[in-house]
C-alpha cells in the first residue's frame, strides 16, 4: 500500500455512527502495522463492545503487527488481558485520549468512555502527520513498561505510581506559579474555559509567562477556548515572541488545566466550579508527577490538541476559499452564459437578412461563385450561433426537448437523400437501412435529426472514398441508430474526450457537434457511443432511444 495517498485530506467526524463508521473503515484498511496508544478505559471499548472486537481479532487474522500503550489498571485487567491475546501490550501512566496510527492513517479522540461508541474522531491520511504521530508512539513505546510486569505488581499489590495529590487550591495555585517561574526551556498549557483564563490572567499567571517568554527565553505554548477575551489577551501578548497561543472550540468533558514545564514535571489542576470569580474558589485537588510516562502521556495530549488547532484552521481557511471561488465561478459563469446568450441572437439577427439577400440572387449567373462563398459562410456561421446557444441551455440545464410522434426511418432517409444532393463526391456512397412502420419514435424531431446531421456530416467530412451506411432498427425496448464510415476513424488521442467540449480533430470543427448530440441523446433518456471499426476502416458512432416512450405518448 502506498505510503502517499492519492487524496491527501484531515476530517473530524461526529456522532456515534458516523465516528463508529469511519473508525471500522479505520481498521479495514490496515494491511501492515497498527499503532494505538490510549487511556485506561480504551481495553473496555475495544473488548467491551462487539463491533470493536471482530474488527480487532480480523486485524490478528491479517497478520496485522499491533502495539498497545494503555494505562494498565485493577479495573480494566480482565480487558488488557483480552486485548494481549491481539498484539502486544505496554503500560503508562495517565495516558488522556486517544490515537491510532497506521502505515497510511492517524486517527485520534480527545475522550474515551467505559465500553460506550465514541461521540468524536479527528482522521488524516496526511503524510507528514502520519510520520509525526509515528515518531511520537515510539517515543511512548521506548517509554512504556511491559503489560506482563505491570500486572504482576497489580496482583501482587505493588504501588508505582510517582505523584502528589494537592488537595490545597492555594497550594496549587502557588506551585503553577513556581514552575513556571522555574521553567528553563519549555511551557505548554491548556486552559479548559474561558473562565479559566480570566481567572488565571487575575492571578497574575499570564504575567508570569509573559516574563518567562522575554526575559529567559523560554518557549511558551498556550491551548485556550476561542473567545473575545482570549483573544484580547492574544494581542497584549503578542510582542513576546517565544510565546504562542492558538485557540480551539471549548468543549464538553475534561475540565482541567494542566501544565507541562520542561517536559519534565506536570501538573494537572482539576475545575469543580467554572462560575467562580477566584482561582482558590474554582479548583479542586490538583496531580504533581515528575514521571516521565505520564508527563509523555500530557505531551502527547497537548500536542495533538496542537495540531488539531492547525489542521482546523487550515481546513476552515480552505472552505472559506472554496466557498469564495465557487461563488465567484457560478456568477461568472452566470455572466458569460448571458453574455454568450445575447451575443450570439444579435449575431444570428444581423446573419438572416445576408441569408436571405444571398438566397435571393443565387441563381443569377452574374457573381455566382461570390454569392456561393457568403452563403456557405453565412451558413456555417449560423450553425456555429445555434451551437454556441445549445452548448449555453445544455451548461444551464435549460434545454427542452418537443416530443412528437415521427419514424425514425424515414427521417433518416431524409437526411441521407439530402446529403447525397449536396455531396460533390462522386466516390463516395450514402446508404440507409430501416424498416418503415417498425420504427415510429416519440421524440423531439427536430433535435434528433441534429443529432443524425451532425454524424453523417462528421462521416462525409472524415471519409474520402468509401461508403456510409445510417441504419434504424428496433432492438427489445429500444431503438438502435448506427452511422458507419470508411473514414480515417477517430484518434487515439481524441477517443477519450470524444463527447467532450471542443473536442475535435479537424482543423475547421469547433467540437461542440459531438458534446451537443450526447446531451440531446441522454436527455431523451438514451445512450451514445463510438468505436473504431474492426476491419482498421472508419468508426461507428451509435445512440439508443427508449421506445416505451412511444407507448406511453399512445396511451
Amino acid at each position: 500500500m502506498s505510503n502517499a495517498p492519492s487524496n491527501p485530506q484531515t476530517k473530524v467526524f461526529y456522532g456515534t455512527e458516523e465516528t463508529t463508521a469511519a473508525i471500522i473503515a479505520f481498521l479495514n484498511n490496515t494491511h501492515s502495522t497498527m499503532s494505538i496508544c490510549a487511556d485506561s478505559t480504551w481495553p473496555s471499548v475495544v473488548m467491551g463492545i462487539e463491533i470493536f472486537k471482530t474488527q480487532f481479532h480480523a486485524l490478528k487474522d491479517r497478520n496485522v503487527k499491533s502495539r498497545f500503550i494503555t494505562n494498565i489498571t485493577k479495573e480494566n485487567l480482565p480487558y488488557c488481558k483480552e486485548v494481549m491475546q491481539l498484539g502486544e501490550l505496554r503500560h503508562m501512566d495517565g495516558v488522556k485520549g486517544g490515537m491510532g496510527v497506521t502505515e497510511t492513517e492517524f486517527m485520534a479522540t480527545a475522550v474515551l468512555q467505559e465500553a460506550q461508541l465514541l461521540s468524536q474522531v479527528i482522521y488524516s491520511n496526511v503524510k507528514e502527520v502520519i510520520e509525526q504521530q509515528q515518531y511520537l508512539f515510539e517515543a511512548l513505546w521506548s517509554k512504556a513498561i511491559p503489560a506482563s510486569r505491570r500486572i504482576r505488581e497489580i496482583e501482587d499489590g505493588i504501588q508505582t505510581e510517582t505523584i502528589e495529590l494537592i488537595h490545597s487550591p492555594s497550594k496549587s495555585l502557588s506551585m503553577y506559579k513556581d514552575l513556571i517561574s522555574e521553567a528553563r526551556r519549555e511551557i505548554l498549557v491548556v486552559i479548559p474555559t474561558i473562565n479559566a483564563v480570566r481567572r488565571q490572567d487575575r492571578a497574575g499567571i499570564f504575567k508570569l509567562i509573559s516574563e518567562a517568554a522575554r526575559d529567559r527565553h523560554v518557549e511558551v505554548r498556550i491551548l485556550m477556548p476561542k473567545h473575545q477575551s482570549s483573544k484580547e489577551l492574544s494581542r497584549r501578548l503578542k510582542d513576546d515572541k517565544n510565546l504562542t497561543i492558538r485557540f480551539f472550540e471549548q468543549f464538553e468533558g475534561s475540565k482541567s488545566t494542566f501544565l507541562i514545564v520542561d517536559r519534565s514535571v506536570s501538573l494537572v489542576i482539576e475545575l469543580i466550579d467554572d462560575s467562580k470569580e477566584r482561582f482558590e474558589e474554582a479548583g479542586g485537588f490538583s496531580t504533581y508527577s515528575t514521571s516521565t510516562p505520564g508527563i509523555l502521556s500530557y505531551v502527547f495530549v497537548f500536542e495533538n490538541l496542537w495540531l488539531q488547532t492547525e489542521l482546523s484552521k487550515k481546513l476552515k481557511e480552505s472552505n472559506e476559499q472554496l466557498e469564495t471561488a465557487n461563488e465567484q465561478l457560478e456568477l461568472r459563469d452566470k455572466m458569460l452564459n448571458e453574455f454568450i446568450s445575447v451575443a450570439a441572437h444579435e449575431i444570428r439577427n444581423r446573419v438572416a437578412p445576408i441569408l436571405l439577400t444571398a438566397e435571393g440572387i443565387e441563381g443569377q449567373e452574374e457573381d455566382k461563385e461570390r454569392v456561393e462563398i457568403i452563403l456557405r459562410n453565412a451558413r456555417r456561421l449560423q450553425g456555429l450561433l445555434q451551437d454556441v446557444l445549445d452548448v449555453t441551455k445544455i451548461d444551464n440545464q435549460t434545454l427542452k426537448l418537443n416530443k412528437e410522434k415521427f419514424d425514425l426511418t424515414e427521417l433518416a432517409e431524409g437526411l441521407v437523400n439530402d446529403a447525397k444532393r449536396q455531396s460533390k463526391n462522386d466516390r463516395l456512397q450514402l446508404l440507409c437501412e430501416g424498416s418503415k412502420g417498425t420504427t415510429s419514435a416519440f421524440a423531439d424531431r427536430g433535435r434528433i435529426m441534429q443529432v443524425l446531421a451532425n454524424l453523417v456530416g462528421n462521416a462525409i467530412n472524415y471519409t474520402k472514398e468509401g461508403t456510409i451506411s445510417v441504419s434504424v432498427k428496433k432492438e427489445g425496448s429500444v431503438f438502435v441508430v448506427s452511422v458507419k464510415d470508411e473514414g480515417t476513424g477517430i484518434a487515439a488521442n481524441i477517443f477519450p474526450r470524444l463527447f467532450s467540449k471542443f473536442a475535435t480533430g479537424s482543423s475547421q470543427g469547433t467540437g461542440l457537434g459531438l458534446y451537443i448530440s450526447k446531451s440531446i441523446i441522454e436527455a431523451h433518456g438514451g445512450k451514445i457511443w463510438a468505436e473504431n471499426n474492426s476491419n482498421g476502416r472508419g468508426a461507428t458512432f451509435t445512440f439508443t432511444l427508449p421506445a416505451q416512450d412511444l407507448e406511453i405518448a399512445n396511451k
